[in-house]
């Protein structure tokens, strides 16, 4: 009897430490050493169908705060469509992404801007969207449609939100979260068409305001299935953007589907959550690893999440145009009465986002429309795509 107890505690030991040693193996990858590396996380947070939602949202705050984490772009970031707004008319007291802000406020003494907007209603009561948490001031920030659908009553319907960071030392960067609709059918433009919007969003923005790119977000399209189920993955790697998960794990797309990197389970496994960063001489990929897995940290979601930790070696390149200008458009952590200003999807195709101090300031001020800006940056965009449609 003795002896079969203590086996079996030699047993739950072995195991204990192998799933450790994984985990330190991950984790220790991530870890920031030096001041140019700059780590970024995506994350699908499941629309509050999460049980025990209080601990995950506690655990990703403390893993944001632990592991220094500068941007993170979120999701399935919903709010219910019945509780009190803390925010203008936008924020609600139990969105996502403003309770992760507020944590790490209030837990970590740390101040991130967030930026956010819905694109339709999610599991019937939910304002469902995306959004971003940065530890630098986001500028610029706009959120759009980049469906063919703009109803919130249509889950197809799915938007963007991007803006840029300027970090001492580094440069400017810009960055978007991202959840596009997975594959309709064999012969369905849809997914390939978002995929497009989304780079002429994040294009313009680069050819206007300068930067090098980075998205992250749940793309629904795996890279190891067969044609034309992977166009979108193809469309993303071979217009310019950098899997940067593969960059760190070049057997991640080999076949057969290799499950170590999947991103979702369930009945439709796969690698659907990805980082992309636009091709640039002036950084490189130290790592990219999925976590929040049963493994590593622990689940938070149904999807587990991509960290990727860039390392700049050199001051990126400044392309600007000298004509335009714009107010800083997110919300900040610094007071706890902050603003964002963000459109409902039913109200336009595009919407901005501006900061404020005061709750009662909710406007964007801008001296150049986009449009006007896109226009100048049309000549250098001429050899990306042919033809641009501004939504």
């Amino acid at each position: 009897m003795k002896r079969s107890i203590l086996l079996a505690i030699v047993l739950v030991l072995i195991v204990s430490s192998s799933a450790i040693q994984l985990d330190d193996i991950k984790l220790e990858a991530i870890q920031k050493h030096h001041d140019n590396e700059f780590l970024v996380l995506t994350v699908n947070l499941h629309t509050y169908q999460e049980d025990n939602q209080e601990a995950k949202f506690d655990l990703l705050a403390k893993t944001i705060a632990t592991y220094d984490i500068d941007v993170v772009l979120m999701q399935e970031a919903a709010q219910r469509k019945d509780t009190p707004y803390v925010i203008g008319d936008t924020i609600r007291s139990d969105n996502m992404v403003y309770i992760l802000q507020q944590k790490l406020l209030n837990n970590y003494s740390l101040s991130y801007d967030f930026a956010w907007d819905w694109s339709h209603y999610g599991f019937t009561n939910y304002e469902e969207g995306v959004g971003i948490l940065s530890k630098a001031p986001l500028k610029y920030v706009k959120s759009e449609y980049v469906s063919s659908s703009t109803s919130v009553n249509n889950i197809q319907a799915r938007k963007i939100i991007y803006g840029q960071i300027d970090l001492n030392g580094i440069g400017k960067i810009n960055v978007a979260s991202a959840h596009l609709s997975w594959r309709l059918s064999e012969t369905s433009e849809e997914q390939n068409n978002q995929i497009k919007n989304l780079q002429i969003a994040m294009n313009t923005l680069a050819v206007v305001r300068g930067g090098i790119s980075i998205i992250g977000g749940d793309f629904n399209g795996n890279p190891t299935d067969d044609p034309p189920w992977n166009e979108g993955y193809v469309k993303m790697t071979q217009d310019g953007f950098t899997d940067t998960l593969l960059t760190a794990h070049p057997d991640a797309n080999d076949k057969p589907r290799n499950s170590t990197y999947d991103t979702v389970k369930g009945d439709f496994p796969g690698r659907i959550d990805y980082i992309y960063m636009k091709a640039n001489e002036s950084y490189h990929v130290d790592a990219s690893e999925i976590i929040f897995t049963p493994d590593t940290l622990g689940t938070i979601s149904d999807h587990y999440a991509v960290a990727t930790k860039f390392r700049f070696g050199e001051k990126l390149p400044d392309v600007t145009s000298s004509t335009s200008s714009s107010t800083s458009l997110s919300t900040s952590s610094t007071t706890n009465t902050s603003t964002t200003s963000t459109s409902t999807a039913s109200s336009s195709n595009t919407s901005e986002m501006s900061s404020s101090q005061e709750m009662s300031s909710l406007s964007t001020t801008k001296s150049t429309p986009y449009f006007v800006e896109f226009a100048l940056a049309v000549p250098l965009l001429m050899g990306w795509r042919r033809k641009v449609h501004l939504r």
